[in-house]
């Protein structure tokens, strides 16, 4: 009996030691540590992955800095590239009183990985009738960005994606894809696949929606510009594929939905 006693005494013992350790673990967070630079850049960030992005893809070796959206209190990750700031994640701000935004297959988990999706009225912050006429170039233009942060205009994307290539040519040569795109969460390929994530732009295939039916997610990634090309129903985009090494713009449909990248105002 004494000894049935102490078995049992010791089990208890055991499984409660266990059950802390297992808290304690728990309770340490992402450990991304460092210190919040709302300003972007330098110090690690305190994201916690609520917003979008996660933590498993972003480059370890670059110090990004972070932003707090005090609209909906999301904390977001910040890169500076050569001379301009950017989000390192997509966006993830649900615009209220609209349905031309959404999450992939409309599930929020998908937000939280590679953030919303905006039809380019919605993304503009402008009236929808802006999606089947012609809108002024809008440079410097801040949409749903947060405060002192803008959608980017094509010459804005442009001055990125020759900071990565110099030898930076809209074509299927360029290698500004690759070195963009997130170390993890592309599909595979059996050239391309994954990216470099050289500068910490961390980008996730996010895929688009067209014509009501969601696509490319772990594929492709696509991204909002400001600039409107001219005929009233298209407008520039930017994107990079999981098959290619290059980043590409090319007039799309601004009724699509696709991914919004803030760019820090005074770039």
């Amino acid at each position: 009996m004494n000894k049935t006693k102490s078995f049992l005494v010791a089990a208890g013992v055991s499984l409660a030691l266990a059950f802390t350790l297992s808290c304690s673990s728990d309770d340490g967070g992402d450990n991304t540590g460092g210190n919040s630079n709302s300003s972007g850049g330098g110090g690690s960030s305190s994201s916690d992955g609520t917003n979008g992005g996660g933590q498993g893809h972003f480059n370890p070796d670059i110090n990004y800095g972070s932003l707090t959206d005090p609209r909906d209190s999301k904390t977001y990750r910040t890169v500076i590239i050569g001379t301009q700031t950017w989000m390192a994640q997509n966006l993830n701000y649900d615009v209220p009183n609209n349905t031309t935004d959404a999450c992939y297959n409309n599930e929020p988990g998908n937000c939280a990985t590679y953030g919303r999706m905006y039809n380019w009225a919605t993304a503009m912050g402008l009236e929808q009738s802006c999606n089947s006429g012609t809108c002024a170039n809008q440079e410097n233009h801040q949409g749903i960005c947060p405060d002192n942060w803008h959608i980017p205009s094509d010459a804005e994307w442009e001055v990125l994606v020759k900071y990565v290539d110099p030898n930076w040519a809209s074509s299927n040569t360029n290698v500004a894809g690759t070195k963009l795109k997130a170390k993890s969460g592309w599909n595979a390929h059996e050239t391309f696949g994954n990216g470099t994530d050289d500068y910490g732009f961390s980008a996730l295939p996010g895929g688009e929606v067209e014509a009501g039916s969601f696509k490319d997610v772990g594929e492709n990634a696509y991204w909002w510009s400001s600039t409107d090309n001219g005929n009233g129903l298209r407008v520039n985009l930017w994107r990079t594929y999981y098959n290619r090494s290059n980043v590409s713009s090319d007039g799309k449909d601004k009724t699509r939905l696709y991914s919004v990248r803030c760019l820090k105002n005074g770039n």
